[in-house]
């Protein structure tokens, strides 16, 4: 699968990692995952790690049910890691979509500018 997560209940935030070649389908189902973890707050934070995200297979119809879709609170803080020019440009896209009701989502090129402004070790 080449969406998991962590959720480190010490530090209230979801560690995500996502590799090789992203669908639509593996976006929603990585959702309802963590819609269904009983660990799960949606005011926690997120470290979302693309560095070993090779692509995406994501249309416009599987973006907008995945906004609507986020399982995510409007307080929550999300930082996501690329250093792919093509997933940093369609990061920000979905960066845009994902304004104030979803949280307040950033794009680094680290792991540590991510981690420094979640404050998370």
């Amino acid at each position: 699968m080449p969406i998991s997560y962590i959720i480190d209940m010490k530090q209230q935030t979801v560690f995500t990692q996502v590799s090789g070649i992203v669908k639509g389908d593996d976006m929603i189902a990585h959702q309802n995952c963590l819609r269904g973890d009983p660990q799960f707050d949606p005011c926690m934070k997120e470290l979302i790690n693309c560095l070993e995200q090779e692509n995406t297979d994501i249309d416009s119809v599987d973006k907008l049910f995945t906004v609507a879709n986020s399982p995510w609170g409007d307080k929550a803080k999300r930082a996501l890691v690329a250093d792919n020019k093509l997933i940093i440009g369609l990061s920000r896209m979905f960066q845009l979509h994902m304004t104030g009701e979803h949280g307040n989502i950033e794009i680094f090129k680290t792991v540590k500018e991510a981690k420094d402004w979640l404050r998370i070790q």
